[in-house]
């Protein structure tokens, strides 16, 4: 029974997950088959992200590619990582209005889905796009959207990124006071957080710096400058360092402060000499000859500017050349020497020409970069509007898609509750099943009960006829004797009349006091041993009570009662080799079942033994309720005139029998 439930149980968690698999729908089978093609995209762009900042054609043409395999595919992870990179392009070109329109599709895209990494990544490249297209509330927008998630990540860095942003938006949009405490709020958190970001906490320095000189408040735009200038230092950034010098000398020039802005720029150029940076070096002193040349000493203004005129290293960019060149002229024409003014003046135009041509150059390459993206684009447009038209049929194979499942589903359901419904009959049956096993349990210990109840009346009987026969016999030291011996096995047999299982050393006791009393009546009929294996320790096995007595009393009564010559009995108890099995033989020489059989009288013979009647019925319901393998045998002795009779009974597994816990 139990293997019937366990088998149930395995059929329906095998067979439903089985129709379940009927249900995979084809968009499954095609992501299956579309995984190269999968790779392959991300490969491209792998390839176009190490080389936008170099080549960004190539990088253009490799995006490209990715944005519509990605949309051919229908997988928006990928889409909308496309559309990102090539923002990412657009606005490195400067593009900021095609980056802002593709950041807005990616945005779009993963809107509502699960990438929440890529999503909380693009939130503050949107918001910069919007941003530089001075589309400062809808910037303000996606930089709140990103505070709030760093907030919610306890991202301390991005939170203080996230509130410079703000701050910057609202600087733009004039709403100082709102700026300067957001600029104020990234120097309270940035210099309290255990992760500090010091570079957000540079460019709030920074930008507190302009806001405060367009406010004269020029003593704390120093201050403001002089802190962007350490952590500066800290994060040993030469772009940053020159700038906050640049700042700091553009407060001491606009209050004519010369010789702090001089001290301040000649910082800034033993720092680039210090780091061999020739182009910051000849701008230190670009702004420095523009100082002299405001304190009226054009000579040391010009000294500087030689230096740089001097320096034939190509570090120097041609726009800083044009700049020295014409500093120097008008310092030349100041010092009364036109002609050398008109020299270096005609010099400065020949710069400029080329620098006009430079510009061309790259207009040039701008125009074509543009025109590149904007066919990019305007395939995209024509990729998605295809894409528009076959919506209502993609719509419509999705609703069928969608019934379909919910029919699997309701199948699925289905099968549950007939495995459900299978399993609680299963279970009812195994539970009626085993009342009805219990009942019968219970009917068959009460009528063992009812067999030992009988067994005892029968064997104090026969008992009683031998004390009658020694009193009718006037032996009545004999019948006290007796009846002495008598009365200690009755107290035994009684002591365990409730019992199902004794231990052996009580049965042992109990057969030697009725071989005893038998042979006492019978004396001159056998003679009798009664031997017990050694080895055997008694108390460690078990054995039903008043087992063997029958046995014992047929052979005495219808086997060597009536034997002319004086019998014997043999009893041995023994151990099988090597297991806990109980071999006992019970052995007479007696006239044997078939001649005993014939003597009986007519009344005899229509009566069968209770006592091994009583026995056979014990041994099968014992057999039955406790799981144990109780076996008799009866044979002849001697077979040829089947004289003698032998009994063996084997109990297997005696010394480990559990009669505490009933077959189920």
């Amino acid at each position: 029974m139990r293997v019937l439930v366990t088998y149930c149980f395995l059929l329906s968690f095998l067979f439903v997950p089985a129709i379940n698999s009927l249900g995979q729908n084809y968009s499954s089978i095609k992501k299956y088959r579309s995984r190269s093609e999968s790779d392959e995209i991300r490969e491209k762009l792998t390839q176009a992200r190490g080389l936008y900042k170099d080549n960004p054609d190539l990088a253009l043409s490799l995006v490209e590619e990715a944005i519509f395999y990605s949309i051919n595919l229908s997988d928006n992870k990928l889409t909308a990582e496309s559309y990102t990179l090539f923002a990412d392009i657009n606005f490195h070109v400067g593009e900021a209005n095609i980056a802002h329109t593709n950041y807005k599709k990616a945005y779009n895209i993963l809107s509502g889905s699960n990438e929440n990494l890529a999503f909380y990544q693009l939130l503050p490249k949107i918001g910069l796009s919007a941003e530089n297209n001075n589309e400062l509330d809808e910037a303000l927008k996606y930089y709140q959207e990103f505070l709030e998630l760093a907030q919610l990540q306890s991202n301390d860095n991005d939170q203080l990124d996230a509130t410079n942003a703000i701050a910057r938006v609202y600087q733009k949009k004039g709403e100082i006071q709102k700026s300067e405490e957001h600029f104020n709020q990234v120097l309270i958190q940035g210099n309290s957080t255990s992760n500090t970001n010091k570079r957000a906490v540079l460019y709030s320095n920074k930008s507190l710096g302009k806001i405060k000189e367009t406010q004269n408040q020029d003593d704390e735009a120093l201050q403001y400058y002089l802190n962007s200038n350490t952590i500066a230092y800290e994060l040993n950034d030469a772009k940053e360092v020159n700038e906050s010098y640049d700042n700091m000398t553009q407060v001491y020039r606009n209050n004519s402060d010369w010789d702090n802005g001089l001290a301040t720029q000649q910082k800034a150029l033993e720092y680039n000499q210090q780091n061999y940076d020739d182009q910051s070096t000849a701008k230190n002193r670009l702004e420095i000859a523009n100082i002299y040349i405001d304190k009226k000493e054009e000579p040391k203004a010009i000294e500087q500017l030689e230096i740089i005129g001097a320096d034939s290293n190509n570090n120097i960019d041609l726009e800083t050349k044009s700049k020295s060149l014409k500093v120097l002229s008008k310092a030349y024409r100041k010092t009364g020497r036109p002609d050398k003014a008109t020299e270096l003046q005609n010099a400065y135009e020949i710069l400029q020409d080329s620098l006009r041509a430079l510009d061309s150059s790259q207009v040039a390459d701008r125009s074509f970069r543009t025109q590149q993206i904007e066919n990019i684009q305007n395939k995209l447009l024509l990729l998605e509007k295809d894409k528009e038209l076959d919506l209502k049929t993609i719509q419509l194979l999705q609703n069928e898609q969608k019934l379909q499942q919910e029919r699997i589903q309701r199948q699925v359901l289905i099968n549950y509750a007939l495995g459900l419904l299978l399993i609680l009959i299963v279970i009812g049956a195994y539970i009626i099943y085993r009342n009805i096993r219990q009942k019968r349990i219970a009917n068959q210990l009460l009528t063992l009960k009812s067999l030992r109840s009988q067994m005892n009346p029968h064997f104090i009987f026969n008992a009683l006829n031998s004390v009658n026969n020694f009193i009718s016999k006037s032996d009545e030291r004999a019948a006290n004797k007796y009846l002495s011996d008598f009365s200690r096995l009755m107290r035994q047999v009684m002591q365990f009349s409730q019992e199902d299982f004794i231990p052996l050393s009580s049965e042992i006791e109990i057969l030697e006091l009725y071989v005893k009393l038998e042979h006492h009546r019978f004396q001159n009929k056998f003679d009798y041993t009664f031997h017990v294996d050694d080895d055997i320790i008694q108390d460690d096995f078990l054995i039903p009570p008043m087992l063997l007595q029958p046995y014992i009393e047929n052979a005495v009564w219808h086997g060597l009662r009536y034997k002319e010559k004086k019998g014997y009995l043999k009893i041995a108890i023994e151990q099988a080799e090597g297991s806990d099995n109980l071999v006992i033989t019970i052995e007479d020489n007696g006239i044997g079942r078939t001649k005993s059989q014939e003597i009986k009288t007519k009344n005899q013979k229509t009566q069968k033994s209770t006592g091994i009647k009583n026995i056979n019925s014990r041994l099968k319901i014992l057999n039955d309720v406790y799981g144990t393998k109780l076996k008799v045998s009866i044979t002849d002795l001697n077979p040829e005139d089947r004289s003698g009779t032998n009994v063996l009974v084997e109990i297997e597994s005696a010394r480990s029998l559990n009669l505490n816990q009933q077959k189920s």
